[in-house]
């Protein structure tokens, strides 16, 4: 044993340490460049192209350009509708603002509610849920046990609540598994029996009804998290169905995110969609009551905190509004009504890493594995709804009905459209904001909106080509 002196007072065994320090300096080399060289195959600047000329879009185009519009007119218009409880049977993780545990306990219900539309021409359905999203993995087995059962059926449109307090089990994908509870065959099989169920429950009480619109800006109520003072819209939109028996079934619409519930509970809750709608219906204003998600990319509620007595305060005042908005609403008969969807060829997925620097595309289809989504239309009268698969901001709906220029229509925009495929917030953002919503989930790059955007335009444009439908003030 000898002193090195250039290594003060601690023995060693002369030559070992040099030995060591050579084999880790080697070993520690080799794993810097194995990073380095990883990171040049997996990581790659974000291509700034123009999509007009990308494959992808020149595929969504053509198939929008083709799309020919069923006739509108119809002679008789009927509606049912129904709900169906949705829980587990056994606890499941929850989905929403990340990683989550189980659940213990059930604030208030989840449901999947349905409205059964039927013309001469055929017969279409809404879907909502009380979940995070709608997503590919359950949608699926739900179209699937649906057209088993009822081959006819003409359509459907998809939309949900957005509660980020659901439970989750239905997705497939690393994603999947790692934050929306993975892929229970058990959840989604159940997904799909009650949705069959709702189905089943609405097509038994349809009737010949009419139909009222009013739409209110709650100023005060939602605001752009992302970029403070951008525009969002304001808008709650009431769509009120009057059966000839006088039962009445309220569709609603609204752009303020669904995180009024705190993030560390562990009760499930449908946040103020499922609050608000249970107490439109408790108070005898309806027998029926829907709230679908607009433009909710990147807004937030304006209520200052979270939790349930916030949650429950929100509805309550909402309810108020609309509980007053519907006694002045006209019912009119419906003579007009049409569906239609589309597949979207989806750009390059790349996972924002750092800046300009994503993960290539092969890396996050991984990670968020398979997309089918779509753009859907439902029109009665002159409100058109349009659906699509992701988070649309306010600030991205604007720019479009101002490009579209339909006079006399009621554009009304919904989320989450039978998949999900990120945010569609503005491309101003996507470089210069370091925010969740303009770098991770903004999934396809800087040039996904544009896409989205252009796609819009082109498929809201088709419905200048027919007569407008002036009836509700």
């Amino acid at each position: 044993m000898v002193r090195n002196p250039e290594l003060g007072r601690y023995p060693i065994v002369k030559g070992v340490l040099l030995v060591k320090f050579r084999k880790w300096h080697k070993w520690i080399i080799g794993v810097l460049v194995s990073l380095l060289v990883l990171a040049g195959v997996l990581i790659v600047h974000v291509p700034q192209t123009d999509f007009h000329e990308e494959a992808y879009y020149k595929a969504s185009i053509e198939r929008i350009e083709a799309l020919e519009l069923p006739e509108e007119a119809v002679n008789a218009f009927e509606v049912g509708w129904a709900k169906q409880s949705i829980l587990p049977e056994k606890p499941q993780k929850m989905a929403g603002y990340g990683f989550r545990k189980e659940y213990d306990g059930i604030h208030d219900s989840l449901y999947v509610r349905c409205f059964y539309f039927s013309t001469e021409e055929g017969n279409y359905l809404w879907l909502n849920y009380d979940l995070l999203v709608v997503h590919s993995t359950y949608r699926k087995a739900v179209e699937k046990a649906l057209y088993a059962k009822y081959p006819d059926l003409s359509g459907i449109y998809f939309s949900c609540a957005h509660t980020h307090s659901g439970f989750g089990g239905w997705a497939e994908g690393v994603l999947g598994e790692a934050i929306l509870g993975g892929d229970s065959k058990e959840v989604v099989k159940m997904l799909a029996d009650q949705t069959v169920k709702v189905v089943e429950d609405a097509h038994q009480n349809r009737r010949p009804s009419e139909v009222a619109y009013m739409e209110t800006p709650l100023v005060g109520w939602v605001s752009n998290r992302v970029s403070p003072g951008a525009y969002v819209d304001l808008a709650l939109r009431l769509i009120a169905f009057k059966k000839n028996d006088g039962k009445i079934a309220l569709l609603s619409t609204f752009s303020a995110h669904p995180t009024l519930v705190m993030p560390d509970s562990t009760k499930l809750s449908a946040d103020y969609p499922g609050m608000y709608s249970q107490m439109m219906v408790e108070s005898g204003a309806v027998d029926f009551s829907m709230m679908a998600m607009g433009a909710v990319g990147s807004t937030q509620s304006d209520c200052g905190d979270k939790g349930f007595d916030i949650a429950t305060n929100f509805s309550v005042d909402m309810k108020r509004v609309s509980t007053s908005n519907l006694k002045k609403m006209e019912f009119h008969p419906v003579h007009h009504f049409s569906f239609t969807t589309t597949d979207v060829e989806m750009p390059p997925l790349y996972f924002k890493v750092k800046g300009g620097w994503a993960f290539r595309p092969m890396v996050g289809e991984w990670v968020f594995g398979e997309s089918s989504p779509r753009i859907s239309t439902l029109k009665i009268n002159d409100i058109l709804f349009y659906g699509v698969s992701g988070e649309i901001s306010g600030e991205v709906t604007q720019e479009i009905e101002q490009q579209v220029g339909l006079n006399g229509t009621h554009l009304v925009p919904t989320s989450f459209n039978g998949d999900y495929v990120g945010y569609f917030t503005h491309e101003r953002h996507y470089f210069s904001l370091r925010r969740a919503e303009t770098r991770d989930m903004n999934l396809y790059g800087p040039q996904n909106t544009p896409f989205w955007r252009a796609l819009l335009v082109s498929y809201l444009s088709k419905f200048k080509e027919q007569e407008p439908v002036a009836q509700f003030k």
